[in-house]
């Protein structure tokens, strides 16, 4: 089981190097499924033991489009102004913000549709001693398909030892169960995943074998430690209290 776990956020390139099920794309170029609100905020896997690990899962304004996180990273809005417009054409206002001081636009284009923010997470697995997360603010899209839910899960991988040319895998989640207080998960085990040579293949694959528990691994749980939307940083300071 703790391998499973191990595998399954994506994270240890030790336990990584043996794990099966993964794929070379995305389910779908574009996903389908609206993010819910119930999963943003810190969580912890049942069974780990380490009272120092958490998850974050955050939206894109967490991550990146908001007047604090400029503010915290920049110093003020003028020199985040300032980064940002470097190398762009002069094109008056450039962004608009809403009450909350999100950014939903810039050089007229909104962000939700820049960065899929209906329908993508942003994942990090953290371990508060350590300075910098274990796995940061990875994008994690959603899916619908046959009416089960899936969400998709990039990780570095050296499938051959001998070039140790890193590539870029996807570890498939079916989502068993999303309550306020509780998630439930399980990834997908087939060892031919890998193989599957096109995106049509991989969603007429999971499409076929939805509901057959052979496909999948054990369940994995995780409990909220406090829900909302954090900046990374906001998180580890909430944390190590």
């Amino acid at each position: 089981m703790k391998q499973l776990f191990y595998c399954a956020v994506g994270v240890s390139i030790l336990f990584l190097a043996s794990c099966v099920g993964y794929s070379k794309f995305p389910i779908m170029r574009t996903p389908n499924l609206k993010v819910d609100e119930n999963l943003f905020g810190m969580w912890k896997a049942v069974g780990d033991t380490n009272k120092d690990n958490f998850f974050l899962v955050q939206s894109a304004h967490d991550k990146y489009y908001t007047i604090e996180r400029a503010r915290k990273e920049y110093g003020s809005i003028e020199n985040w102004m300032v980064e940002f417009e470097k190398g762009l054409p002069e094109e008056g206002r450039i962004m608009d913000v809403d009450t909350q001081g999100r950014i939903i636009s810039m050089l007229g284009r909104e962000v939700k549709d820049m960065f899929n923010v209906d329908y993508n997470y942003y994942v990090s697995y953290i371990n508060k001693r350590d300075k910098k997360p274990i796995y940061k603010e990875e994008e994690v899209p959603s899916y619908r398909i046959a009416n089960t839910d899936f969400v998709s899960v990039s990780f570095l991988h050296n499938p051959d030892p001998i070039s140790k040319k890193e590539e870029v895998g996807y570890l498939i989640f079916k989502l068993l169960k999303i309550a306020p207080d509780t998630i439930a998960v399980s990834q997908v085990i087939e060892p031919y995943t890998s193989k599957w040579g096109s995106q049509e293949r991989l969603k007429k694959e999971l499409e076929d074998n939805v509901n057959n528990k052979a496909y999948f691994g054990d369940t994995i749980k995780l409990y909220k430690v406090k829900g909302g939307h954090y900046m990374t940083d906001e998180a580890l300071e909430y944390m190590n209290k």
